[in-house]
């Protein structure tokens, strides 16, 4: 869809934090910070504080990195702590005496392991928060148009939703949408009948979309953003697509994300920025996906 999307870009730093324990072999259960949790004892081996600056922000973290185990020796869970709290995806790494680096936030704790290095990449956005879709371009034309024709009976026409008529202005909706304007530019009923029947959208929804191609926006929205796309697709009128996608994006949340993807699974072409979208925004807040 032509419409800027500002979509927040994802970078990883790897090695943010990178702690290596030579000896490891030699180390003790006496070397081990004792720690009850959930009534249970846990067994710590943790790493000096480290510094750490982020090279997209330029902000300086402090962390550690943390072995726990539940028995020593055993497994250990590789842990990290970064203040200030970053919101990000981390991922751990871990070598086990220089040989391959192997992916994994678990480590089995062995006495061949002379040297292990553990390593934290994260995934961060570029920016704090995500930016919602917004579009490059707000058409002003059908305020324009407004002024000119709002009383002058003969630019309008009728739009029947069932027991319900609304009134529109004809060149207004014909500069809005190419299927409006063939409606009144061929010999069509809607053109001899100077009326237009919608039986397949509720009247609030035409009402909203009359709005919007008058005023370029539309007041009250009553949560009817994927109603007003479908219609908007139908009537292609692109400037409300744009706005509907705007508006979904503004009002995110994670229940909702499932049926904006499979809105967007319905008009491919049209919302492959708004599926991208929401997939950067489950990645920011660590939601998992179903396919």
């Amino acid at each position: 869809m032509s419409m800027g999307a500002a979509l927040t870009e994802f970078v990883t730093i790897e090695k943010l934090f990178s702690w290596t324990i030579d000896n490891a072999n030699r180390v003790k259960r006496g070397c081990l910070n004792e720690e009850i949790i959930s009534h249970t004892y846990n067994w710590n081996l943790q790493s000096p504080q480290m510094a750490a600056i982020d090279p997209y922000s330029k902000i300086k973290y402090t962390g550690n990195i943390k072995l726990s185990f539940d028995s020593f020796p055993g497994t250990a869970k590789i842990l990290c702590k970064i203040d200030p709290p970053l919101k990000c995806v981390r991922r751990f790494f871990y070598q086990i005496n220089e040989g391959e680096v192997v992916v994994g936030t678990e480590v089995k704790w062995t006495p061949d392991i002379k040297k292990l290095s553990i390593f934290v990449h994260v995934d961060v956005p570029r920016s704090r928060a995500i930016t919602s879709l917004k579009r490059n371009n707000l058409n002003n034309f059908g305020n324009q148009l407004m002024i000119m024709w709002k009383d002058d009976p003969s630019v309008k026409f009728t739009i029947k939703c069932g027991e319900q008529t609304i009134e529109a202005i004809k060149p207004i909706m014909m500069s809005r949408s190419i299927v409006f304007k063939a409606m009144f530019e061929t010999d069509m009923k809607e053109k001899v009948q100077n009326v237009v029947e919608i039986a397949d959208f509720e009247a609030k929804i035409v009402q909203k979309l009359v709005e919007f191609c008058e005023t370029d926006t539309v007041e009250n929205l009553e949560s009817c953003e994927i109603e007003l796309f479908k219609i908007a697709h139908k009537y292609r009128i692109q400037e409300l697509m744009d706005f509907a996608v705007e508006k979904m994006s503004e009002d995110i949340t994670i229940a909702k994300i499932p049926e904006y993807l499979r809105l967007a699974d319905l008009y491919t072409n049209e919302l492959d920025d708004l599926k991208e979208w929401c997939r950067k925004f489950a990645s920011e807040n660590n939601i998992m996906l179903v396919n």
